[in-house]
């Protein structure tokens, strides 16, 4: 573990992840989506999305890229929706990231073997 030494001597853990680089524009992106969400489907219902709802959370990304592309501008709401179905699939891929590409799980090699969770692995991009 790296740590950061400060001018009192303190010190803290240094984290990889670096959240003060997220504009608060996208922040605010997110919730707003969230909560035209919340309004029409009910608070977290996106959470216990399946197999299907992947599929079509990834369905309305490609909808609203095209329209992003298409118009070549942005309207909040669908900038709002891009934002929010890409970190809809960010979340199931950090939860789970198998279930959601049937060919990325590893071949079995010889009889019936469970994989291991894979709950909370990151990948590279």
């Amino acid at each position: 573990m790296e740590k950061a030494v400060f001018e009192d001597g303190s010190t803290r853990s240094i984290l990889a992840e670096r959240y003060d680089l997220i504009p608060k524009e996208v922040i605010d992106a997110l919730a707003r989506r969230l909560a035209v969400g919340a309004r029409n489907h009910g608070e977290n219902n996106w959470r216990a999305g399946g197999q299907e709802f992947r599929k079509a959370t990834l369905g309305h990304l490609m909808k609203h890229l095209l329209k992003y592309i298409e118009s070549g501008n942005a309207d909040d709401a669908n900038t709002d929706a891009i934002i929010c179905n890409a970190a809809f699939l960010c979340y199931f891929e950090a939860r789970d990231p198998y279930s959601g590409n049937e060919r990325a799980k590893p071949a079995p090699t010889g009889g019936a073997k469970s994989y291991p969770s894979r709950a909370g692995a990151r990948r590279k991009l």
